[in-house]
């Protein structure tokens, strides 16, 4: 699972997905472009994150407590949110290993300005059932898990950074439901943009 840093790897990704892309596109293959970026892309995964404010009348109908919102709270979410980062790309990385098809030397973390801008991609093909664990186990490990044991340990730290941690999972919730869309087709994960190309024999 090698980290990349420097351009000259990232190019190297980019040439290995352009000839799957053409080997594809060579055997009769239909493709579809799933990739996103700019404001509306950004808009679009925020409001993906919006469902995750559901878990705080939860916490109140579990609990008996309001959770008190202080600007501690939001200072410490951002800085653990960050911290964090890595360990969301990681899950990303373990996700996308469920396939027998998927070698972890397919699998980069990207470090390009450090860990703000920290990202994962997977250069091996993938189906939808695997390209969707890989996509939302972040979400499942570091925001509904963390909701749940809120509740049970009545923490409203671990509360609000499941919230925080589910708006960064914006963009792979939006991937997800886009692969859906897409669930029969061969997946090919961009390797600079958020989301993918997918292909379909005609």
């Amino acid at each position: 699972m090698p980290i990349i840093k420097g351009n000259f790897d990232i190019e190297r990704n980019i040439e290995v997905y352009q000839n799957r892309r053409q080997k594809y596109i060579d055997e009769g293959y239909c493709e579809y472009s799933c990739v996103r970026k700019g404001l509306s892309h950004d808009l679009l995964s925020a409001t993906a994150g919006l469902p995750a404010f559901a878990a705080i009348p939860v916490y109140i109908y579990f609990t008996g407590e309001i959770p008190a919102f202080e600007t501690k709270y939001f200072l410490l979410c951002l800085f653990l949110l960050f911290i964090t980062t890595p360990i969301h790309e990681l899950l990303h990385a373990v996700g996308w290993t469920v396939s027998s098809e998927t070698d972890r030397k397919n699998i980069f973390i990207y470090l390009p300005s450090g860990l703000s801008d920290a990202y994962c991609h997977c250069g091996s093909p993938l189906r939808f059932f695997e390209y969707t664990i890989g996509s939302l186990l972040p979400l499942i490990i570091m925001s509904v898990i963390p909701s749940a044991i809120s509740v049970l340990i009545h923490s409203t730290l671990l509360l609000y950074l499941s919230v925080f941690n589910a708006f960064g999972c914006g963009s792979d919730i939006i991937n997800s439901v886009i692969a859906f869309i897409h669930r029969d087709e061969i997946i090919l994960d961009y390797p600079t943009d958020c989301g993918f190309t997918s292909y379909k024999k005609v």
